[in-house]
């Protein structure tokens, strides 16, 4: 794979160690969704990146604008595609291909209308 093996290996046993545990420390996986490695054969292989997204990121309202602490819109700050929070409910999608794309023309877009809509005010 062309890694590490002592990262590697620590990071496989730390992953089995959570799924026993039942609780992601990492990154929050849901607990029926750890499923131990734990019966050889194991196959690996270099995979490159496939995804690039975010799971948690920053909150927005409807015309993209990033809230605070008490969900009220900071002012002048707009938030878009990988950084943005709350595009997957509860779970990371894992086979989505040209989602970031896709989301990143559309609320594009989005974003433009409501800049427009704000401009006529």
């Amino acid at each position: 794979m062309g890694i590490d093996p002592d990262v590697f290996e620590e990071t496989f046993n730390n992953y089995n160690e959570m799924c026993r545990k039942g609780h992601d420390d990492e990154f929050g996986k849901r607990k029926e969704l750890l499923i131990p490695l734990d019966k050889p054969p194991f196959i690996a292989r270099k995979f490159g990146a496939a995804l690039l997204s975010v799971v948690g990121g920053v909150k927005v309202d409807e015309k993209f604008r990033a809230l605070d602490e008490h969900n009220e819109p900071v002012p002048g700050l707009y938030v878009l595609g990988n950084i943005m929070a709350g595009r997957y409910g509860v779970d990371y999608p894992m086979l989505l291909p040209g989602n970031s794309t896709g989301s990143g023309l559309t609320y594009g877009y989005l974003l433009g209308r409501a800049f427009g809509e704000e401009l006529k005010k």
